[in-house]
């Protein structure tokens, strides 16, 4: 994992990248190569979750692969 700290000690950015098979076994050849970067920290947003039908749980997404 890699991980870029702002000057007041804040996580800025973060990145991990892995193989599928550490992750789930058996699930085949492929890697992860994950980014998140952080924006506006402390500033108020509104958030709206989608409709529960336009979801899928991740593990369930990535056992049909």
């Amino acid at each position: 994992m890699d991980l870029w700290i702002e000057g007041d000690g804040r996580t800025k950015q973060f990145r991990t990248r892995a193989e599928h098979s550490d992750m789930l076994a058996g699930t085949g050849d492929g890697r992860l190569d994950l980014s998140i970067t952080f924006f506006d920290i402390d500033k108020p947003m509104a958030i709206k979750a989608p409709p529960t039908k336009d979801t899928t749980p991740l593990a369930d997404d990535a056992q049909d692969r």
